[in-house]
């Protein structure tokens, strides 16, 4: 028998000692036990490996199934959906029957102003004066601002409404100054607001509205506070990045801790701004990785306008 043996442990360093046959097979049990853990470890660390793998391309199911074609509208059961989809928010043809709101970056004093705001007053005109008809409803409002930091109005779309399916818009309005604190605060709020103001239209509508309106059961988001309204000196991609995270937690947080009756949540990235989609998509794999979605198959419309990249949809965990 061998009367020496050379041990090696984990390439560290490497003796030379004396053994006998009792001790030999006591090693090589010993060593058939340590590989037999090393391949426990291997398999542990690639399943791990796959799962992460996984989670971060699980947003790819949606694109495929959005490649295929799906015409079937979708079934919501008790189930909220966030949607990321590519065009001009005025363009989204909500599936219908549905009550909807398109959401406005709006100004405090909710008169038309310029970006998306400017955007959807134009868009209302799609019936004839529509644009003024929606500023009528807006400066209807008493209260000085029309609109406080942080909260958000209702009013009829008018023209809007013949191309898109929502009859509502909702005037979110996000921060224009203020500390990097006291904005984080108040753009969370915006979101939040009008996630309220959809469960409870008739509280915040226009003094105009008299009929009654109904719950909102899909709202589309643009990006608040990032163009117009972002910080001083900030250009509009750092202020998307900054706002993304801080707009979808807050949309989550409020799905989570309220009964709320809205199914489908849509966030609108700019076709002009290609960052706006990539940043958002980022931040939804993200909390697919962190248990917060579930990507799911996005059952497109033919109606919906084109765009360069797939929606990208998404359940959220309760």
């Amino acid at each position: 028998m061998f009367n020496h043996v050379l041990l090696q442990f984990e390439s560290y360093f490497i003796v030379r000692v004396n053994i006998g046959e009792k001790m030999l097979k006591r090693l090589l049990f010993s060593a058939l036990f340590l590989i037999s853990l090393s391949q426990v470890h291997a398999t542990v660390k690639l399943q791990q490996s796959l799962t992460t793998l996984k989670q971060k391309l699980g947003y790819l199911s949606g694109v495929l199934v959005n490649m295929k074609g799906a015409t079937k509208a979708p079934q919501h059961g008790n189930d909220i959906y966030i949607t990321l989809v590519e065009f001009h928010i005025t363009d989204l043809k909500f599936q219908t029957p549905v009550q909807a709101a398109i959401v406005n970056a709006a100004n405090d004093g909710l008169w038309a102003g310029g970006g998306v705001c400017g955007a959807i007053f134009s868009a209302a005109d799609r019936e004839d004066n529509g644009s003024e008809k929606m500023q009528d409803e807006c400066n209807a409002f008493t209260t000085s601002p029309k609109c406080p930091t942080g909260e958000a109005r209702i009013t009829r779309s008018y023209g809007i409404s013949k191309n898109s399916g929502a009859h509502y818009v909702i005037h979110a309005v996000g921060p224009s100054g203020g500390s990097d604190a006291e904005r984080k605060k108040d753009l969370e709020s915006a979101y939040r607001f009008s996630l309220q103001v959809a469960d409870d239209p008739n509280s915040y509508k226009s003094p105009l509205i008299k009929t009654t309106i109904p719950n909102i059961t899909q709202i589309a988001f643009p990006g608040i506070s990032t163009a117009i309204f972002k910080k001083s000196g900030q250009s509009q991609e750092d202020a998307f990045k900054e706002a993304s995270p801080i707009a979808v937690h807050a949309i989550l947080d409020y799905v989570k801790n309220k009964k709320t009756k809205v199914k489908e949540i849509y966030m609108i990235a700019y076709p002009d701004m290609s960052f706006e989609y990539d940043r958002m998509k980022e931040v939804l794999v993200d909390l697919v990785q962190d248990k917060r979605l579930v990507a799911t198959p996005y059952a497109s419309d033919e109606k919906q306008p084109q765009s360069k990249r797939p929606a990208l949809r998404f359940k959220i965990i309760k």
